[in-house]
């Protein structure tokens, strides 16, 4: 497994924080949320925040920069099962970035911020979307 240290102090960049409840269609039989589910509560409470944060409009960079970020790795790990109707809370946080590369830290706790659910490293790159090639952010 590869440790990754937070660099957020460098650039001052800041934790997004979105309270969310575990839908009872994301879970499976045995009231736990379904596994692929997690990359969805993840990616969505941070897509919320991204603009309020960086004051930049995702959908803009998308269609005038012509440019988007598509995922090359990811490391998940489950610490505790998040149950239909919990209240969590999803942090996110960017824990390296260069000129082609991000690596976002999503963490799930739960309600009170005491127990960490679960952790995931998302490794993104910068591509252009007219050739599909690496760029720069």
């Amino acid at each position: 497994m590869i440790q990754y240290q937070s660099i957020s102090h460098f650039f001052q960049q800041q934790e997004t924080l979105t309270k969310v409840t575990i839908r009872i269609t994301d879970c499976d039989i045995l009231q736990h949320l379904k596994n692929s589910n997690y990359f969805d509560y993840f990616f969505n409470a941070r897509e919320e925040e991204l603009e309020t944060l960086y004051n930049r409009n995702i959908l803009n960079f998308f269609t005038e920069d012509k440019k988007a970020w598509v995922v090359y790795n990811q490391q998940i790990h489950y610490f505790k099962t998040a149950k239909m109707k919990e209240p969590v809370i999803i942090t996110s946080n960017t824990i390296h970035f260069d000129s082609q590369n991000l690596i976002i830290e999503y963490l799930m706790f739960n309600e009170t911020k005491t127990q960490i659910k679960t952790l995931l490293w998302t490794h993104f790159r910068c591509i252009n979307i007219m050739d599909g090639k690496s760029t720069t952010h």
